[in-house]
């Protein structure tokens, strides 16, 4: 993801002009390609070590990659081995 403000708005023209060259159609409701997606973030116990099978481990206090649909509202996890 870009991480600047306007990194992230050039980005997004060049999505847009991709769309339009490949002869795509807007599939938002107000005829744009922009749909709002609402983020969530999770902080995670320092202590804790998340391992993937194909990775290894990811320290806890580091970034480590993950996906989630939606989270209606937070979520607290205890006590996971």
């Amino acid at each position: 993801m870009p991480s600047s403000r306007r990194a992230r708005l050039r980005a997004v023209a060049y999505l847009e002009g991709q769309f339009k060259a490949m002869g795509l159609a807007p599939g938002n409701s107000d005829g744009s390609y922009i749909q709002n997606v609402p983020l969530v973030a999770i902080a995670a116990d320092p202590e804790m070590t998340l391992t993937s099978p194909s990775a290894g481990p990811y320290p806890g206090g580091e970034r480590a990659p993950g996906y989630s649909r939606s989270f209606p509202e937070p979520v607290t996890i205890q006590n996971c081995t």
